[in-house]
């Protein structure tokens, strides 16, 4: 901090790029992460679908990442706001942090789809940042799949987190902020892939179940929409499928009786249905 001839205090960050000595510890660490991220990156490859695990896990990283900033939004809360389209059924004092919430997995989804056709540039920021900001208060590539999310770790170590980045401020002192960066990523990728694992199997589950009651193959593809948002409405599903409502209803309701998805709404009309074993365990920490 320095004085102005104002008499004001000013910040003067120290000079970028910072001269780091890598020692012994932070090598090891380095290599593990290296290892960790190396063995997520195999485990994606290995998914029939990278989409049914992407897309649960971008919604949890941009409820994590949002909640560091004050959002106090759920991934339940999150999902059945998309599943619904306009957030009806969800108390109005959440519903502007929702909104921003969901505009984070817009953004994050547009940023990706742009990094196709553009370099990461101030143009792309600039996109990525109006999208972000709809309606709202004012990482060479070593994964194929964007399955690996930091935030979690972030908002679990909120505490050595400012403490880090404050220390990064005042004192430079980038060689602590760099190991509890890699310590997030050996961390995360560890529980990416574990989470990951549980993700396929409890799918194969699911469609077991289907098949046993013999539905058909377009029930199959409700089920992975299901593993996309475990929030699901008949109107919802008919649009996703491009079926009939009456044959949407029809699935929906034999999904229930075999135990996939339960109703929680309690209503008549409008109902709401749920697949309760995903959402559990996309909330495990």
């Amino acid at each position: 901090m320095i004085k102005t001839d104002k008499y004001y205090w000013a910040f003067v960050p120290n000079v970028l790029p910072p001269e780091i000595e890598l020692n012994a510890a932070m090598l090891n660490l380095l290599a593990e992460a290296n290892l960790w991220v190396g063995r997520l990156s195999e485990t994606g490859s290995q998914l029939p679908n990278p989409n049914l695990i992407i897309q649960p896990y971008m919604r949890r990283e941009a409820v994590e990442s949002s909640r560091i900033e004050g959002t106090q939004t759920s991934l339940s809360d999150l999902f059945r706001f998309e599943a619904q389209g306009d957030g009806s059924n969800i108390i109005s004092v959440k519903n502007n942090d929702v909104l921003e919430v969901a505009n984070y997995v817009k953004a994050m989804e547009y940023g990706l789809k742009r990094l196709k056709e553009l370099p990461l540039c101030l143009r792309l920021i600039k996109e990525v940042h109006g999208i972000l900001m709809s309606g709202v208060r004012s990482e060479r590539e070593y994964l194929k799949h964007p399955i690996l999310y930091l935030s979690e770790y972030f908002e679990h170590n909120r505490r050595d987190y400012y403490d880090g980045l404050l220390a990064v401020s005042e004192r430079g002192e980038w060689e602590n902020w760099l190991m509890y960066f890699m310590q997030a990523i050996v961390t995360q990728s560890r529980n990416a892939i574990a989470q990951s694992l549980q993700i396929i199997e409890l799918l194969k589950a699911c469609k077991d179940k289907v098949q046993a009651l013999h539905m058909s193959a377009l029930s199959i593809k409700l089920v992975e929409q299901l593993f996309i948002n475990p929030y699901i409405t008949i109107t919802h599903a008919a649009a996703r499928l491009n079926t009939t409502y009456p044959t949407a209803k029809s699935m929906i309701e034999k999904l229930l009786k075999a135990g996939v998805v339960t109703e929680i709404t309690g209503k008549q009309r409008d109902k709401v249905y749920c697949a309760k074993g995903l959402l559990d365990l996309l909330g495990k920490e």
